[in-house]
């Protein structure tokens, strides 16, 4: 018995790979003959090249903030009001336990679920993130002084009373 003529007679193979159509492949574009339905790359160098795309998309896409949510601006909440100051319901506030903020600070949330914080003689703080500090033209513009209060990635500043 001849092995080959036996695999060509057989009947469902040879109906399987005259249904599969020629495919582009996901890796280099090419047009190919798959060997399998589900093969969706030339080859297996094109099949790495395809995943390491794949993934690159699933990464940049999950990176970028979805357009309804903007985290730079101002909650829908907040008012132009200049009188408007986060108020922390007294019951709520509870000594700051966080890695790497100062002892004796106060945390608590405001109306908008945002955090809080409060010195123990009840002044409200401001975090600023970044490096460097702010300017003095800065800090008499938006009313505020600098505390010896830091934390990672920033530092706190209190308003002015004035």
């Amino acid at each position: 018995m001849n092995v080959e003529h036996s695999h060509s007679a057989d009947p469902v193979q040879g109906e399987l790979f005259h249904s599969l159509s020629a495919m582009i492949c996901e890796g280099c574009g090419k047009s190919f003959e798959p060997s399998r339905l589900d093969q969706r790359c030339c080859s297996a160098v094109c099949r790495a090249k395809a995943h390491r795309q794949r993934s690159k998309t699933r990464a940049f896409s999950a990176a970028i903030p979805s357009p309804t949510k903007n985290v730079r601006a101002a909650p829908a909440s907040a008012g132009d009001d200049e009188n408007r100051v986060s108020k922390a319901v007294p019951h709520s506030l509870k000594p700051c336990s966080r890695h790497g903020y100062p002892f004796g600070l106060f945390e608590g949330i405001d109306a908008d679920g945002f955090p809080i914080f409060f010195e123990a003689h009840g002044d409200r703080l401001l975090r600023v993130w970044g490096q460097s500090s702010l300017s003095a033209v800065e800090l008499r513009t938006v009313k505020l002084e600098v505390t010896e209060l830091e934390f990672p990635g920033g530092r706190f500043y209190r308003r002015v009373q004035r």
